[in-house]
């Protein structure tokens, strides 16, 4: 019998394709292309920087596994857009709130005729309808729906209001700056709209992993990550057969990209959950 371990990697990528140089920018900084050892950290066998080189661009990484805190990253702390990752962060403050008792999931949301809808899978279908929060949270967590998204950030009283959520909560970093699909274009700030992998790690783990946190509403959450149908071709394409990866994906109008997930691995032969 073959059983999903509570033991799960939690990683944060994003990266861009550059115009290849002798240096590439980040911000304001500069660094040298050095290929560097392997890394037989978390990941033996393994350059980031070899696949950076590659790919003739950037890319910033972060990977956790939550049972024995082993970590390893590159450039984990450089900021870099947010995109439709973001879309993980509305999901747990509308959860956080309603565990709170702020909020109810049956909640009827009514879907504005006049709103945007770029790419908006399961609302452009739902003009002028009442959309309960749950479903609202699921088209935006399943189907990567812009407007979902604007719908439930909007509930929240907007992107200010998400970014002190989230300071208190603990995240200092991540900034959220402005709706969809505006927020997927490059901004007039290098830190507007932006976190980094490290930091989105740490919120996964907060609130997918066992904090206090969304402790009534953590499975939900990562049951729609689970079934989100935009990962096939990011960090999905290389995990093993039979894990369970609960993701979110996203995609900036200049190409770059972002995946959050986290990953389960199979245990087989056992006849029970292990113990934490």
């Amino acid at each position: 019998m073959s059983l999903i371990s509570r033991r799960t990697l939690i990683a944060s990528l994003a990266s861009c394709v550059a115009i290849p140089g002798l240096g590439q920018e980040r911000g304001l900084d500069y660094r040298e292309w050095q290929p560097r050892t392997y890394d037989d950290g978390l990941i033996p066998n393994f350059s980031f920087e070899v696949i950076e080189l590659s790919l003739l661009g950037d890319i910033g990484v972060y990977a956790l596994d939550s049972e024995n805190d082993r970590a390893s990253g590159w450039s984990e702390d450089y900021r870099q857009p947010s995109n439709s990752t973001v879309k993980f962060l509305i999901a747990t403050a509308v959860l956080y709130r309603v565990d709170a008792g702020q909020e109810r999931l049956d909640r009827g949301i009514h879907v504005d005729d006049m709103m945007p809808l770029s790419h908006s899978p399961v609302l452009e279908n739902a003009h002028g309808d009442t959309m309960p929060v749950s479903a609202i949270c699921a088209a935006m967590m399943t189907r990567s729906d812009n407007a979902a998204a604007n719908l439930l950030l909007e509930s929240l009283g907007g992107p200010q209001s998400l970014t002190l959520w989230l300071r208190q909560m603990g995240d200092q970093v991540t900034r959220v700056d402005r709706y969809l699909p505006d927020l997927t274009t490059p901004p007039e700030s290098p830190d507007s709209d932006s976190t980094t992998p490290a930091q989105m790690v740490r919120n996964m783990r907060t609130f997918l992993t066992g904090s206090a946190q969304l402790e009534g509403s953590r499975l939900l959450l990562k049951n729609w990550m689970t079934e989100n149908a935009t990962g096939a071709h990011r960090l999905r394409a290389g995990v093993p057969q039979g894990w369970q990866v609960a993701d979110r994906t996203g995609t900036g109008s200049d190409g770059r990209t972002s995946t959050i997930a986290a990953i389960y691995p199979l245990i087989e032969n056992r006849c029970s959950w292990p113990s934490t």
